[in-house]
């Protein structure tokens, strides 16, 4: 589900996360490798700060500024945010060097173009919630109530046997399962 935010809360997202995969979109022939980034800052005006290894071509060879994308996604955070925008190689020295928040040796990297920095003008934000995680939940917790109920004893000797209904309890509707076995067991109290 794609979900409007305001500005603040974008920020707190992408801080949650952390990290990103980083597409060039731009029209250029020659384009920034695909890459993981780790976001370094955001500041006022909305840019996202990183830092990416050097690709093997000159820095030269690029443009200055290119679309981008950055898609940001943590495992079991239950969201995840697409950003489109302008991306902009910085490689003036004077610029990185009054950058606050990079270590001295990233700095010495930077200017021996080791390693690149870049920023992103946020453009569009895109916000989406996971609402499977849930319901994956509740499936794990009837797959156990099931196991627990036709082999209590075999739980604990057998363990495969847990691990192998809950990847079945992807595939199947383990409701519907659990009224064909109870059509299927003597009639006790207990089911009815």
């Amino acid at each position: 589900m794609r979900i409007s935010l305001p500005f603040r809360m974008i920020h707190e997202k992408i801080y949650e996360l952390g990290s990103a995969l980083f597409f060039d979109t731009g029209s250029s022939l020659l384009k920034m490798p695909v890459s993981i980034i780790k976001v370094r800052s955001i500041d006022e005006i909305g840019q996202i700060w990183f830092i990416v290894p050097a690709p093997r071509q000159h820095i030269h060879s690029f443009e200055k500024e290119f679309r981008s994308q950055l898609n940001f996604f943590k495992k079991n955070a239950g969201f995840h945010l697409n950003i489109t925008g302008k991306a902009f190689i910085v490689h003036d020295p004077e610029e990185i060097n009054n950058v606050f928040f990079i270590a001295a040796n990233e700095k010495i990297d930077l200017r021996e173009n080791k390693s690149i920095l870049i920023k992103v003008k946020i453009e569009t934000a895109d916000y989406f919630e996971h609402y499977h995680s849930a319901k994956n939940n509740s499936n794990k917790k009837f797959a156990d109530d099931l196991i627990t109920y036709l082999f209590p004893d075999t739980r604990f000797h057998y363990p495969s046997l847990n691990d192998s209904l809950r990847v079945a309890s992807v595939m199947v509707n383990f409701k519907k399962l659990f009224k064909a076995i109870r059509h299927m067991l003597p009639v006790h109290s207990d089911l009815q």
